[in-house]
């Protein structure tokens, strides 16, 4: 069976209604007040302007995504009685890590930077034989696919049809 992917229909976002075409301070307030309360569509297109839009930001937003990108990673297991978490540490790493398909996602998630998330998912091949899931990709999640909870706003939300806000 194939494996569902992340997605919305009728995200909020046209070429017509960017937040930045007419920022003030006031709308300006008023988009950062909405982020704050949970309401974060605004500011999205807030934070992808200002990198499109502001070469001085783009550039020191770019040193630290190049900084992230140029980063070793590494899996490191827990100690144990048995040695399972190192073997799973070393097949992550061995599978996920060291696969050209994981910078693709470091370079993706780097988006967090300048918005405060990035979401991606994971695809897995689940036909193996031995019952033993392939790592496959990642695909990225347009943030905008996303609300946060009330009333701590702490937990992302995925947004479907049947559930705009969440």
């Amino acid at each position: 069976k194939p494996q569902d992917l992340a997605s919305i229909a009728n995200v909020r976002a046209s070429a017509d209604s960017r937040v930045t075409d007419t920022l003030g301070p006031e709308k300006l307030a008023h988009v950062l007040r909405s982020a704050r309360e949970g309401e974060i569509d605004a500011y999205l297109e807030l934070a992808e302007a200002m990198e499109e839009r502001d070469p001085h930001y783009f550039s020191l937003l770019q040193t630290r995504k190049l900084q992230v990108l140029g980063a070793d990673w590494v899996v490191e297991g827990a100690a144990t009685r048995k040695g399972t978490p190192n073997e799973i540490a070393q097949s992550l790493q061995k599978e996920v890590i060291d696969t050209p398909v994981f910078r693709y996602w470091v370079a993706d998630a780097r988006d967090a930077l300048g918005k405060g998330f990035a979401v991606s998912q994971p695809v897995w091949d689940t036909t193996a034989k031995n019952g033993h899931w392939q790592f496959k990709e990642f695909r990225r999640v347009d943030p905008r696919c996303f609300k946060f909870a009330q009333p701590n706003l702490t937990t992302l939300m995925l947004r479907d049809a049947t559930a705009p806000d969440g």
